[in-house]
Protein backbone atom coordinates (compact mmCIF):
# COMPACT_ATOMS: atom_id res chain seq x y z
CA UNK A 1 0.00 0.00 0.00
CA UNK A 2 2.04 3.43 -1.22
CA UNK A 3 -0.69 5.15 -0.88
CA UNK A 4 -1.00 5.00 2.76
CA UNK A 5 1.95 6.74 4.83
CA UNK A 6 2.35 5.54 8.00
CA UNK A 7 4.33 8.02 9.66
CA UNK A 8 1.45 10.70 8.84
CA UNK A 9 0.10 12.74 12.09
CA UNK A 10 -3.01 14.33 10.67
CA UNK A 11 -4.45 11.09 9.47
CA UNK A 12 -4.48 7.58 11.00
CA UNK A 13 -4.01 4.68 9.37
CA UNK A 14 -7.83 3.76 9.49
CA UNK A 15 -8.77 6.71 8.45
CA UNK A 16 -6.40 6.89 5.34
CA UNK A 17 -7.43 3.34 4.51
CA UNK A 18 -11.26 4.73 4.68
CA UNK A 19 -10.59 7.92 2.24
CA UNK A 20 -8.67 5.14 -0.27
CA UNK A 21 -11.91 2.87 0.29
CA UNK A 22 -9.75 0.10 1.39
CA UNK A 23 -10.04 -2.80 4.25
CA UNK A 24 -7.65 -1.34 7.45
CA UNK A 25 -6.22 -4.91 7.29
CA UNK A 26 -5.17 -5.22 4.22
CA UNK A 27 -2.48 -2.23 4.41
CA UNK A 28 -1.26 -4.63 7.20
CA UNK A 29 -0.98 -7.39 4.64
CA UNK A 30 2.00 -9.32 4.27
CA UNK A 31 1.75 -12.85 1.67
CA UNK A 32 2.67 -15.91 2.76
CA UNK A 33 6.12 -17.03 1.32
CA UNK A 34 6.18 -19.61 -0.83
CA UNK A 35 6.40 -23.25 0.54
CA UNK A 36 8.98 -25.40 -1.59
CA UNK A 37 8.00 -28.57 -0.27
CA UNK A 38 4.35 -27.77 -1.94
CA UNK A 39 5.97 -26.25 -4.99
CA UNK A 40 8.12 -29.64 -5.63
CA UNK A 41 5.27 -31.97 -4.77
CA UNK A 42 2.86 -29.68 -7.66
CA UNK A 43 5.46 -30.00 -9.74
CA UNK A 44 5.91 -33.82 -9.20
CA UNK A 45 1.52 -34.19 -9.52
CA UNK A 46 1.85 -31.84 -12.80
CA UNK A 47 4.82 -34.57 -13.89
CA UNK A 48 2.52 -37.57 -13.62
CA UNK A 49 -0.35 -35.92 -14.98
CA UNK A 50 1.70 -35.15 -18.11
CA UNK A 51 1.84 -38.93 -18.51
CA UNK A 52 -1.18 -40.34 -16.88
CA UNK A 53 -4.21 -37.47 -17.02
CA UNK A 54 -6.64 -39.97 -16.16
CA UNK A 55 -5.03 -40.52 -12.68
CA UNK A 56 -7.33 -39.24 -9.86
CA UNK A 57 -6.22 -37.87 -6.79
CA UNK A 58 -6.32 -41.12 -4.90
CA UNK A 59 -3.86 -43.01 -8.02
CA UNK A 60 -1.74 -39.79 -7.74
CA UNK A 61 -1.41 -40.27 -3.85
CA UNK A 62 -0.53 -43.81 -4.45
CA UNK A 63 1.85 -42.99 -6.59
CA UNK A 64 3.51 -40.17 -4.81
CA UNK A 65 3.40 -42.58 -1.49
CA UNK A 66 5.03 -45.35 -3.34
CA UNK A 67 7.06 -44.58 -6.24
CA UNK A 68 8.53 -40.61 -4.84
CA UNK A 69 8.53 -41.87 -1.12
CA UNK A 70 6.69 -38.50 -0.53
CA UNK A 71 4.18 -39.41 2.58
CA UNK A 72 1.19 -37.14 1.87
CA UNK A 73 -2.61 -37.35 2.28
CA UNK A 74 -5.27 -38.31 -0.22
CA UNK A 75 -6.72 -34.62 0.99
CA UNK A 76 -3.96 -32.36 0.40
CA UNK A 77 -2.86 -34.31 -3.02
CA UNK A 78 -7.03 -32.92 -4.02
CA UNK A 79 -6.24 -29.55 -2.68
CA UNK A 80 -3.16 -28.90 -4.83
CA UNK A 81 -5.23 -31.11 -8.11
CA UNK A 82 -7.47 -28.33 -7.46
CA UNK A 83 -5.59 -25.67 -6.82
CA UNK A 84 -3.61 -26.55 -10.50
CA UNK A 85 -7.19 -26.90 -12.25
CA UNK A 86 -6.43 -30.81 -13.01
CA UNK A 87 -8.89 -33.55 -12.26
CA UNK A 88 -8.66 -37.60 -13.51
CA UNK A 89 -11.58 -38.52 -15.96
CA UNK A 90 -13.06 -41.62 -16.58
CA UNK A 91 -12.16 -43.84 -19.60
CA UNK A 92 -15.38 -45.12 -21.06
CA UNK A 93 -14.88 -48.50 -22.83
CA UNK A 94 -18.32 -49.24 -25.32
CA UNK A 95 -18.72 -53.24 -25.52
CA UNK A 96 -20.75 -53.73 -28.58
Amino acid sequence: MKMIDRNEKKLSITRQAELLSLNRTSVYYKPAPVNEEEYLIKRIIDEIYASYPEYGYRRMTSILNKDYHIHINRKRTRRYMREMGIHGFEIVKYFM
